[in-house]
């Protein structure tokens, strides 16, 4: 038997048949999410994944998760940045007849401003 993936070999004591567990994600969604392929029970090409694969995908699909969950992070601190901004512009506009109020507000606007320096394209 062959590898899927990489067509090396993959006798069953040292793979992972692609149509395996119901109850576990399915390797066959697994191979679809990463690699864009499309796998078919019956469709006459190997039905195994190599171990060396599997762990391969499996890392692929961690990282895949680790990305959404940090893009999802970082747009929350970008979303609470320009937030604090856009308080600290209103409340700017509102207290701006006031010069030791001015001083304050520019002061922490640059504060808000270095720390969300990474954060905001």
């Amino acid at each position: 038997m062959e590898c899927r993936l990489c067509l090396g070999p993959a006798p069953a004591e040292s793979s992972v048949s692609i149509f395996g567990d119901p109850h576990l994600e399915r390797l066959e969604q697994r191979i679809r999410t990463c690699c864009q392929i499309q796998v078919k029970r019956g469709d006459g090409l190997p039905d195994r994944v190599c171990i060396s694969c599997k762990t391969t995908l499996d890392s692929l699909i961690s990282f895949r998760k680790a990305c959404f969950r940090n893009n999802e992070s970082s747009r929350l601190r970008v979303d609470d940045c320009l937030k604090i901004k856009t308080e600290e512009v209103l409340l700017e506009d509102s207290i701006w007849d006031d010069e030791s109020s001015q001083s304050t507000i520019h002061r922490k606007n640059s504060e808000i401003f270095q720390s969300c320096n990474g954060h905001i394209r």
